[in-house]
């Protein structure tokens, strides 16, 4: 029986692209790093087997870093790009991302400097299912916090975070 291993495609950038990375080239997968061009002074070393493809369009990024097969996976970190819904069908269901903050209360972009402007001390991490509505996809996994209050700056929020 032939055994098909699948790809992860990642898209946007942070610390979190190598931590997934390592995961997948140690289960023997093959991966395509899909980042912006906000993310191009702080790209991560990656394995020598991972495809990186820059750029600022997705659609052209989808084609050169090659179209998902069935079996493969997609994951976002602070991915600059709104997915379309042709993204999305791409992945058949398996495209998901990390947000930095508690949802449904917090979508969108904005992260900490929209907590400090707020007064808001409670935080949040949650993974979800990728729509074509922003942040709005099926919540598989959540874990709420209080941010400890020598956070100050928004680089002590994000500190705290990783």
């Amino acid at each position: 029986m032939h055994e098909t291993r699948s790809t992860l495609h990642i898209f946007g950038g942070g610390p979190f692209v190598v931590i997934a990375d390592e995961i997948a080239t140690r289960l023997g997968w093959s991966v395509v790093f899909r980042t912006g061009e906000r993310f191009i002074d702080t790209l991560p070393e990656l394995g020598s087997n991972t495809k990186v493809v820059v750029g600022d369009d997705l659609a052209s990024l989808m084609i050169e870093g090659g179209i998902p097969s069935p079996g493969d996976y997609g994951v976002s970190f602070s991915a600059p790009w709104i997915f379309s819904q042709e993204v999305i069908d791409m992945f058949d269901g398996d495209l998901f991302n990390l947000h930095n903050q508690s949802l449904p209360k917090f979508r969108g972009g904005g992260g900490t400097s929209w907590l400090i402007l707020m007064g808001e001390r409670s935080g949040g991490c949650c993974i979800h299912k990728l729509v074509s509505k922003v942040d709005a996809g099926e919540i598989f996994a959540r874990r709420d916090f209080s941010f400890p209050d020598s956070a100050i700056l928004p680089v002590d929020f994000d500190q705290f975070l990783i």
